[in-house]
């Protein structure tokens, strides 16, 4: 796979296997390249070698979850946060998971795509973040962004 980023900011490049196991559909190790430039995020640039993982994803009946949780919890960490900002959630047969604290997240069952809102208790600010599930795994993965860096949200059943 070879991915250039718009106007020659990066690129992406990997060999993905496609093979069907018990945990994933599809494995890898992704080079991502992101040269220096004047830019908010990362002006530095950098090179990151990652393994990439994934899975079939298919649309859930209606009424039912897109993910096999009930109580979950939402973690947010990296991004310019102080520290971790972790969330008990419920996700409902509608795919809305909420938090006593105001976490609130929505699944779009049709593609497995979530967005969602917390609030950063260290600022009083709320951080939109963004995601798609990885059903073979029972979690949703994804990023918001801080002040000049990117963070990992991570959705997982209770532990």
């Amino acid at each position: 796979m070879y991915i250039p980023a718009a106007s020659g900011r990066g690129e992406l490049i990997s060999w993905i296997q496609f093979t069907t196991t018990s945990s994933s559909d599809l494995n890898g190790q992704l080079i991502w390249l992101k040269p220096a430039a004047a830019a908010k995020y990362y002006p530095r640039g950098f090179t990151n070698a990652v393994s990439a993982v994934g899975s079939v994803y298919r649309v859930p009946a209606p009424g039912t979850r897109a993910l096999s949780i009930n109580n979950g919890q939402l973690v947010l960490s990296g991004g310019n946060l102080q520290s971790s900002l972790t969330n008990s959630v419920t996700l409902g047969l509608n795919n809305i998971a909420s938090s006593a604290s105001g976490a609130r997240l929505t699944i779009t069952p049709a593609t497995g795509m979530f967005k969602g809102t917390v609030l950063n208790p260290q600022t009083g600010k709320i951080v939109l973040f963004q995601g798609m599930v990885y059903k073979k795994a029972n979690v949703g993965v994804g990023y918001f962004l801080g002040t000049d860096q990117s963070g990992e949200v991570f959705l997982s059943p209770a532990p």
